[in-house]
């Protein structure tokens, strides 16, 4: 007698098992996060370059064109990152919805499944955890960041789209760095309840 294959629930099909939506968020936040790290060193180094040539004296007789050098790499830089990390196909918030119908069904499926193992869930809730403690931190960064593109690109004409780009970049990002935040902790207080359940048993 052939045994029959398990069948896979449809929740799987449409949302994937957490372990692998959690697996996706942390690489694009780790993406995000190396892209962020990079951007802060390069607005570091052009503005210091930019105060060191504003404050020569005497100034060069080639300072305006030194200004505009300094103006096209600051551009080039903001408009790259803000090329690299904005994908309006693949947005964190639609991958937070991934992740809240997939735990929520596993969830749900735990909690109708003798053989469900509270280990399992326990593990679930520190990989949430592990994620969601690295948000703030994140965020912090972020908004640091985007304040000094404001001060440093204000001495410098001819940047209002390059800081646009990038800003508009950095606040969605924020936002939905938030918003994950609070669905993660939602989750967390879920499945926590769940595995209490399942340890009760």
């Amino acid at each position: 007698m052939v045994a029959r294959e398990a069948k896979v629930p449809e929740w799987v099909i449409l949302w994937g098992m957490p372990d692998k939506v959690l697996g996706n968020i942390g690489e694009q936040v780790e993406y995000f996060q190396n892209a962020t790290d990079e951007l802060r060193v390069q607005v570091r180094d052009i503005s210091q370059e930019t105060i060191d040539l504003l404050l020569s004296s005497p100034h060069p007789d080639d300072i305006h064109e030194q200004k505009r050098d300094i103006v096209q790499r600051y551009s080039n830089i903001l408009l790259q990152f803000a090329a690299s990390t904005h994908d309006p196909d693949s947005t964190l918030n639609q991958m937070w919805t991934e992740l809240e119908q997939s735990v929520s069904f596993y969830l749900l499926d735990a909690g109708h499944n003798d053989n469900a193992d509270p280990t399992e869930i326990r593990d679930m809730v520190d990989e949430l955890t592990r994620l969601r403690d690295r948000i703030p931190g994140l965020v912090a960064q972020i908004s640091n960041l985007a304040a000094a593109i404001k001060g440093s690109a204000s001495a410098l004409p001819g940047l209002d789209v390059a800081t646009t780009n990038s800003s508009d970049v950095l606040k969605r990002t924020e936002g939905e760095l938030n918003m994950g935040a609070a669905i993660m902790t939602r989750l967390v207080g879920m499945a926590e309840h769940q595995h209490n359940l399942l340890m009760a048993e």
